[in-house]
């Protein structure tokens, strides 16, 4: 079977920065998980995917305008760091907030 829309699929990724530095990766035994062609990944890498069969590997270069887009100086913001949980951690690019579960 081939990716195409509606399929679920989990994946094992990479994620570098144009200058080979690692970003971001899934964990061992915890590939990333979601259903085709409804926008949960950038449309870069759901293009790239359709096609592909199980067990496949791939490696591509995802551009911004089929990524989060170009990046826009007068969208960033510096932000106190007080403002965050003392349990975040963060660097110069990412900040890893822990996730906050509500019980209603």
């Amino acid at each position: 079977m081939k990716v195409q829309n509606d399929c679920y699929v989990s994946i094992n990724y990479r994620l570098h920065s144009d200058a080979g530095e690692l970003i971001d990766e899934s964990e061992d035994g915890q590939p990333f998980s979601f259903v085709v062609g409804y926008g949960q990944l950038v449309p870069g890498v759901e293009q790239r995917i359709c096609g592909m069969g199980v067990g496949e590997r791939a490696e591509f270069v995802v551009g911004p305008e089929d990524g989060y887009g170009p990046v826009r100086e007068e969208l960033i913001r510096d932000i106190l760091e007080s403002l965050f949980p003392k349990t975040s951690t963060y660097n110069q690019e990412c900040i890893f907030v822990p996730a906050v579960h509500t019980v209603l």
